[in-house]
């Protein structure tokens, strides 16, 4: 009888972590396949489709051609204002951040791609990647989630 009393006692606490448990906006995001835009206190989302119905283009790396929307595009439509952004920050599903300046975030060639060669992203770039052509390995993160507006 005690041990039935500590398993439902035990069971109980489980299921009252697990609840209480907060999710992230960048967990959810992962598991939704949807990119945040973080600007101070807004947040503007967009799924995969949204940012295909904004003006495409294309970048080159290593050799594969990826497709996907500038950043300053993204910004945009998000409705976050360009003037005054020092930076944007790529954040990716295991937390990696890239960090892009005023010089790389506003070239045309400086894209967050949604699909390689025409097709789908590999799954270790998914949901979305950075393309930054003739930037160093640490510049290209993948399973981007979030880009967050530094000012």
């Amino acid at each position: 009888m005690k041990r039935i009393a500590f398993l439902l006692v035990l069971s109980l606490l489980l299921a009252a972590c697990a609840s209480n448990t907060p999710s992230s906006p960048a967990a959810d995001s992962a598991a939704a396949n949807v990119l945040t835009v973080t600007d101070g206190e807004t947040q503007h989302t967009f799924t995969a489709d949204e940012l295909r119905a904004l003006p495409q283009t294309e970048a080159d790396l290593n050799g594969e051609t990826y497709q996907g929307v500038t950043l300053k595009a993204i910004l945009e439509a998000a409705g976050a204002a360009t003037e005054g952004v020092t930076a944007i920050k790529a954040v990716a599903t295991d937390g990696f951040v890239s960090t892009y300046d005023s010089s790389v975030f506003g070239r045309d060639d400086v894209i967050l791609a949604y699909s390689r060669g025409g097709g789908s992203l590999a799954d270790n770039e998914a949901p979305f990647r950075m393309v930054v052509p003739g930037a160093e390995n640490r510049m290209q993160a993948r399973m981007v989630l979030e880009l967050r507006v530094e000012r």
